[in-house]
């Protein structure tokens, strides 16, 4: 305020927050500090995406958790839709008890589309739901977490007046070779150093330690385009910078 008033500015425009609900659904799903059951876990994709969303200037409107049940998922949603946008995690499959999309016909929303040739997160679902946006996210926490950068990053920053977007990218030198299916567009979690020949990445993908401990321990993702099946060691590679941890 101290430089405005030296420019003798009494007012200022500002864009106003977008508001984001927030919902996890999953009749298996518990919020943290409850006692588990058998076949159940906690709803950590809500607090992620909550965490996400404010990195991104939105406000929450957490929505809880929603059971796989169309009639309760329905009016959560329809509750959601108070807000700028939804957020959902969860029920994004092609399963009896993936509902999301059903939701959103229920409440005859216009659905964009229902799945994207990227991986993790392809199941991820967009809509609309008369002016509020809807983007329904895969319950897998790392399908979540790109998902939410690939797709629901840009546009929070896109309504809060911002014009670059999307994650910083920068080209480093892959340490060792990577086998891949090809099939879809990649992204690879990855830790990135940075040496006296440039920067070098190595992909995180060991099945020891588990997809959510690299996860944690990355500070990049290699994002690779479709049709490739194998990346040289030696070769340059794209790579998206993160602040997740970092530490390898």
């Amino acid at each position: 305020m101290t430089a405005l008033a030296t420019q003798g500015y009494q007012t200022l425009e500002a864009i106003r927050q977008p508001m984001v609900s927030v919902l996890a659904t999953g009749s298996e799903l518990k919020d943290v500090g409850e006692r588990l059951h058998g076949g159940e876990v906690f709803a950590s994709n809500l607090h992620t995406v909550s965490q996400l969303v404010k990195r991104c200037g939105g406000v929450i409107r957490s929505m809880g958790i929603a059971g796989d049940d169309l009639q309760s998922l329905t009016e959560s949603i329809r509750k959601g839709g108070q807000a700028d946008v939804v957020v959902t995690t969860g029920g994004t499959g092609r399963g009896e008890k993936d509902l999301v999309s059903a939701a959103i016909a229920t409440l005859d929303g216009e659905l964009f589309f229902h799945g994207v040739a990227m991986s993790p997160g392809k199941q991820t679902i967009f809509a609309q739901l008369d002016k509020t946006l809807v983007f329904g996210l895969p319950g897998r926490p790392v399908a979540t977490y790109v998902a939410f950068e690939q797709l629901v990053r840009p546009m929070l920053l896109r309504m809060i007046g911002l014009s670059q977007v999307f994650l910083p990218e920068i080209t480093a030198t892959l340490t060792h070779s990577i086998r891949l299916k090809g099939r879809t567009f990649s992204f690879l979690f990855s830790h990135i150093t940075f040496g006296p020949r440039g920067p070098e990445v190595k992909a995180l993908r060991s099945k020891r330690k588990g997809i959510m401990a690299e996860m944690l321990a990355s500070n990049g993702l290699i994002k690779v385009e479709p049709g490739r099946e194998r990346l040289q060691e030696g070769e340059g590679v794209k790579v998206q910078l993160l602040d997740l941890g970092g530490k390898g």
